[in-house]
């Protein structure tokens, strides 16, 4: 006996009640997040975070252009007399006015929070987009927001799910409500206020032109209907040319008003051969700034991509779809490892140190910051299929339902089904997880949760760490200050033993700093400063010699006896010359005429401790 239509209609709609590829487990990640970043913000200022390449100079490139927003000034005075503003760029422009209206440790913390929730939803939205997966999407996307970034870059490394998942609605177009095609539209230019040119931007751009190109070889030539998707590459041009617009002019045109200490760069190579580099890339990825830890779960890629790779033909059209965006990362996961080995290789560093201008000194191997997002891309959505696939087979799609039996026992048989797909579903976010387990074993010391809660209970001299506050110790920073007592503007100051950022963030102006392209001619005047200093010591000669980006008062360890800096090898004459009447150092200093001490100071909550001294 057939069914009726009216109880055919009656039993569908039951049975996809208990369809859960709708399910909003994107709301568990959130919740999830929330909760942790109640602790962020109870520990306020006093969150750690990495201060090598982040607290101790990057993020100056917020702090001082913050200071002077609106201004439309060409020159920041704070540092090294006078820094042209075109070289002090932040990797995420989008982020400065917080810098203008929140203390740099709350803005800091809340940068970190905006890209921490963008690496979840965009993760996670383009697993389900693709999927339609959420129980492969949810673990995948909590794990990636979770990755070691460092918040300074932006959206620069952790960004990319974000960037496809716009260009992917964009290039689906026909089947995207107008409220959603907006959306991506936003999105793309939310990614590159959040990014920078020189970082991942043009990175961006190649791959982008790259897609570009093979959309139209697919569709044999131009569809009205991708125009959205074209659209949306041509905004993510324009919104980095608008942005980068003095650079791109320079390049064209030559000149940018000074000549780049970057002139003295002397390139070298990676070391290894090809191979190893290729594998070295492919296996271990960059560890440094764009940490992926893929290498646990690397073996699982394999196998799931062997297996979709074995049902691809019996699989659904969307699951075939997304399999095909599979390969497609693939492709670029060993095109990037690829260009890395070739561009790290003996033959590159000659040609780059036989060039001038940007051809010089610009690190084209970072195509490996969207290593990580590829990495991860690729387990969400092959652990999607595996399981939506597994889903499918598990139920019988219709065919079960339609079959002679269902006809006789319609309920059961749709209960039977709705509990094997649901089964299924359990099972395979079950398996994924545990395949994750490994990555999350290794991510455990890494991440910047447990860093934080082990220097709230063991503090800095147990764990080595050091929160913001501490490092920034605005408290003994006021103390200097007011002993001064003049108007900041109108002298200099020096460090020693110490880092020139938490001067800088209080609003000292230094003659020593962190610039990755000052003008030569300032680096010139410092090096008279510090030769003393280079001539002891020729690792540090070479190191500023040929790359300078941090203009620092090096000092050989002869000269550090007993606690104290004695005989110092500066020359206090061109000091002078720079402006320079107080030196900020982090021990006492014995054995130099050309200074006066003036007086320690120690921050009673951090016991931090700062000798400054007059340059006669």
């Amino acid at each position: 006996m057939l069914l009726s239509t009216s109880k055919k209609t009656e039993l569908n709609k039951k049975k996809n009640c208990f369809h859960l590829e709708n399910c909003p487990l994107y709301l568990l990640g959130l919740l999830f997040f929330i909760g942790i970043f109640i602790l962020y913000f109870i520990w306020g200022k006093n969150t750690v975070f990495d201060v090598h390449d982040q607290l101790d100079e990057t993020i100056l490139s917020y702090v001082i252009p913050a200071r002077h927003l609106f201004s439309g000034a060409k020159t920041y005075p704070e540092m090294m007399t006078a820094l042209p503003a075109d070289s002090l760029k932040p990797s995420a422009p989008l982020f400065i006015p917080l810098y203008s209206v929140l203390s740099v440790e709350w803005a800091f913390l809340i940068q970190f929070m905006i890209e921490t929730l963008t690496a979840f939803f965009g993760m996670y939205f383009l697993i389900w987009k693709l999927t339609k997966n959420p129980f492969a999407a949810l673990p995948v996307s909590v794990l990636f927001a979770l990755l070691p970034f460092q918040p300074v870059y932006g959206l620069n490394i952790i960004g990319t799910p974000l960037l496809i998942l716009c260009m992917l609605i964009l290039y689906r177009s026909e089947e995207e409500k107008l409220p959603v095609q907006i959306a991506a539209f936003a999105g793309i230019i939310y990614y590159t206020l959040s990014t920078h040119i020189a970082l991942s931007g043009y990175v961006a751009c190649a791959f982008g032109l790259i897609a570009f190109i093979g959309i139209l070889i697919a569709d044999k030539g131009f569809r009205k209907k991708r125009i959205p998707f074209y659209a949306g590459f041509l905004l993510l041009i324009l919104c980095y040319g608008l942005l980068n617009l003095n650079l791109i002019l320079s390049l064209i045109f030559g000149g940018n008003g000074f000549v780049s200490h970057r002139e003295d760069f002397v390139a070298s190579s990676l070391g290894g051969t090809f191979f190893t580099r290729l594998w070295n890339m492919f296996f271990y990825g960059e560890e440094t700034y764009a940490i992926s830890l893929h290498r646990y779960f690397l073996p699982v890629l394999i196998l799931l991509s062997i297996y979709v790779t074995i049902r691809f033909k019996k699989m659904s059209d969307s699951l075939k779809n997304a399999a095909v965006f599979t390969y497609i990362l693939w492709g670029a996961v060993l095109l990037i490892c690829i260009l890395y080995a070739i561009l790290g290789s003996d033959a590159f560093a000659a040609f780059q140190n036989s060039m001038s201008g940007f051809l010089r000194h610009t690190d084209f191997e970072r195509f490996y910051y969207f290593l990580p997002g590829c990495y991860w891309m690729l387990l969400g959505i092959l652990g999607g299929i595996v399981i939506s696939d597994a889903v499918g087979s598990a139920a019988g799609k219709s065919a079960e339902f339609e079959s002679k039996e269902a006809e006789s026992s319609p309920e059961r048989n749709t209960d039977i089904v709705q509990g094997k797909a649901i089964l299924a579903y359990c099972v395979g976010a079950v398996v994924l997880i545990i395949a994750l387990l490994p990555t999350a074993i290794a991510m455990k010391n890494k991440l910047n949760l447990y860093q934080n809660r082990n220097y709230q209970n063991n503090g800095s001299l147990v764990t080595g760490l050091t929160g913001m506050a501490e490092y920034y110790h605005e408290d003994v920073l006021k103390e200097v200050d007011a002993y001064i007592g003049k108007d900041k503007a109108a002298y200099r100051i020096a460090h020693l033993g110490m880092s020139p950022a938490p001067s800088l963030v209080y609003g000292f102006y230094t003659i020593d700093g962190y610039s990755n392209n000052y003008p030569m001619e300032y680096k010139k005047a410092f090096r008279k400063v510090i030769a003393g200093a280079l001539d002891e010591d020729e690792v540090t000669r070479v190191y500023f010699d040929t790359w300078g980006s941090r203009a620092y008062l090096y000092l050989a360890d002869s000269h550090i006896t007993e606690g104290a800096y004695i005989s110092l090898p500066y020359d206090f004459a061109e000091m002078k010359n720079l402006g320079c009447e107080y030196i900020l150092s982090a021990m006492e200093i014995k054995d130099t005429d050309a200074l006066t001490f003036e007086k320690k100071f120690t921050s009673g909550e951090w016991g931090t401790e700062i000798y400054l001294y007059s340059v006669n």
